[in-house]
C-alpha cells in the first residue's frame, strides 16, 4: 500500500492551520503545518513534501517568496491560499510557479478536489507533466483569477452607470421610465403647468415643467 502523501501547511493563522489539517487528515493525508518560512524550510529540509498549501500574507518571509525559491529548487506541487481581493498577488503566485490557488473562505470539497487534482498533474503518465503544459496550465489559472475580478467591476460599472443615466433624465426634465428608489415603473399625469410622475410603489414624484 503507497504511503500517504505529505502536505505541508504553511499560515500563520493557528485556527487555519488546525482547520486545514483536519480536512486533510480526513482525506487520507499526511499533515505537518508550519506558521512561517523559518518553521517550514527546516521541515522540508528533512521530510520533503508532495504539496504545500502556502498562504500569501505571511509576517516575514510571504508566500511568494517561498513559493518562487521552492519552485527553483524542488518540483513539489503548490496551491496558493489567498484572500478574496488578493488577484494580483493570485497572479503573480501563479506565474513564480504555483500550480493553483484556493481563495478564503475555502470550501472543504473544492479544496479536496483541487488537490488531488495537482496531485494527479503532478503524477500523470507515470512522470511529470511538461514544462510547457504546466506554465498553460498556470496561466489558464492565473487568466481565471482576472477575468473573474473582470466581471466584478464590470458589474458594478453597469449598475453605476444606468443609476447615472436616471439621474441625468431627471436633471434635464425628460420622463424617467422606472423609479430611481426602488425600481418600479413610473406614471405620468396632467397637471397645471407640467406632467407629474408618480411611483405607484413608493410615493416618489418627479414634476416635468411644461415650457
Amino acid at each position: 500500500m503507497a504511503a500517504p502523501a505529505h502536505v505541508v501547511v504553511v499560515d500563520d493563522d493557528e485556527t487555519i492551520r488546525q482547520t486545514l489539517r483536519q480536512i486533510l487528515e480526513r482525506e487520507g493525508f499526511a499533515v505537518s503545518t508550519c506558521a512561517n518560512a523559518g518553521e517550514f524550510w527546516p521541515l522540508v529540509a528533512i521530510t520533503p513534501a508532495a504539496l504545500v498549501l502556502l498562504d500569501i500574507q505571511m509576517p516575514g518571509e510571504g508566500g511568494i517568496s517561498i513559493a518562487r525559491r521552492l519552485r527553483s529548487e524542488t518540483e513539489t506541487a503548490i496551491i496558493m491560499v489567498t484572500g478574496l481581493n488578493e488577484t494580483v498577488d493570485r497572479v503573480i503566485g501563479l506565474e513564480v510557479g504555483a500550480d493553483d490557488y484556493i481563495g478564503k473562505p475555502f470550501d472543504r470539497r473544492e479544496l479536496v478536489a483541487r488537490i488531488h487534482s495537482v496531485l494527479r498533474r503532478k503524477g500523470s503518465g507515470g512522470g511529470e507533466v511538461s514544462p510547457l503544459a504546466a506554465r498553460i496550465d498556470r496561466m489558464a489559472s492565473a487568466l481565471e483569477a482576472v477575468t473573474d475580478k473582470i466581471a466584478d467591476v464590470s458589474e458594478m460599472v453597469l449598475v453605476r452607470d444606468q443609476e447615472l443615466a436616471k439621474l441625468e433624465d431627471i436633471f434635464k426634465g425628460k420622463r424617467v421610465g422606472s423609479c430611481p428608489q426602488c425600481g418600479s415603473g413610473i406614471t405620468y399625469h396632467q397637471a397645471e403647468e407640467g406632467q407629474l410622475g408618480i411611483c405607484g410603489a413608493c410615493g416618489w414624484t418627479h414634476f416635468l415643467e411644461e415650457h
